[in-house]
């Protein structure tokens, strides 16, 4: 059973809110990859990204596939 809060007519401190609480997710997001132990990362402005992530994931692609 989920419990809403009245609707906030202060548009701006709901926009804020909604700001504040989609950083905090972020946050947690950030925090539960740096415990992947296997993780790869790549910069998205890297020139090769789309390179560089296929050549990760290849291998994983084929053993589904296989």
């Amino acid at each position: 059973h989920v419990e809403f809060e009245p609707v906030d007519p202060d548009v701006e401190r709901v926009r804020e809110r909604g700001i504040a609480a989609t950083r905090q997710l972020a946050k947690r997001q950030l925090t539960w990859l740096r415990s992947m132990r296997e993780r790869q990362v790549v910069a998205c402005d890297d020139a090769d990204v789309a390179s560089r992530v296929r050549r990760i994931l290849e291998p994983h692609v084929a053993a589904v596939l296989a």
